[in-house]
């Protein structure tokens, strides 16, 4: 943990669904800037750990601090103002269909309004906004996609307009749900590269959950390995070697057919 402000801190923490527990976390502290890839194998907690982190799930138990601010403690109008602060790309992505691109990166900016603004964003976007958003796709190679309608997306194009709607936000955070899981590994690696590459220039906290492993650990500071609901490591990735990863993954499998 360096000396910088923790933007999230976790303490025994723990979620869970229909009274089965399906993640328990005893101490984890992210300091604000923070770069990291949460690992694992499927089910062993990654995605509801990232959306407990975007206040997207209540814990069940324990505390969640966001800028010292118990989760709990987030009612309303500053719980929403929290969860826009968090740029979420899911993996599904969520994009909505039967409209275009420039629509669903506006989508990332109806947080800052009420009903009018968002009605007014949609129908007739000021100047300044077009501009913005031309601006993020520019930035993320795509502005060229502008009108285009979203069906007729690739799917790594579809993956930079949903981390483009999130950066419209602009957030103090990108939490990152598999985000190279529809690509092919070229594609998969330009797109984690440029996340690091906007993280860096926008001093965010970015938090990804990846399977392709080799991936997280040749280009993430930081791992986190999951298993079965519990942090089986968190420390830098070239302390993470290939015995501590067959033991994270071996594991997992046996404990699914036990």
């Amino acid at each position: 943990m360096s000396e910088r402000a923790a933007h999230f801190e976790l303490r025994d923490l723990a979620v869970r669904f229909r009274a089965r527990e399906v993640l328990r976390v005893p101490e984890l502290a992210l300091e604000r800037g923070a770069v990291l890839a949460i690992v694992g194998p499927s089910g062993a907690g990654k995605t509801t750990l990232l959306r407990t982190l975007g206040l997207a799930l209540r814990p069940s138990a324990g505390t969640l601090r966001v800028h010292g601010v118990a989760a709990t403690e987030l009612r309303g109008r500053s719980l929403r103002a929290q969860r826009a602060a968090f740029g979420s790309v899911p993996q599904d992505l969520a994009l909505v269909p039967g409209t275009s691109v420039l629509h669903n990166v506006l989508c990332g900016r109806l947080a800052r309004g009420g009903a009018l603004h968002a009605l007014r964003l949609l129908l007739f976007p000021p100047r300044a906004e077009l501009l913005r958003a031309h601006a993020l796709l520019e930035r993320l190679g795509i502005a060229e996609l502008l009108y285009r309608p979203i069906e007729q997306l690739s799917g790594g194009e579809r993956q930079r307009v949903a981390i483009a709607r999130a950066l419209a936000q602009e957030p103090e955070a990108l939490l990152v749900d598999e985000p190279i899981a529809n690509v092919d590994p070229a594609r998969g690696r330009a797109v984690l590269e440029l996340l690091l590459e906007l993280a860096r220039e926008r001093g965010l906290t970015l938090i990804a959950s990846l399977h392709h492993v080799e991936l997280a650990r040749e280009l993430f500071p930081r791992l986190i390995g999951l298993r079965a609901g519990r942090i089986a490591f968190d420390r830098a990735s070239e302390r993470v070697d290939a015995a501590l990863l067959d033991e994270l993954y071996r594991l997992e499998h046996a404990a699914g057919h036990a």
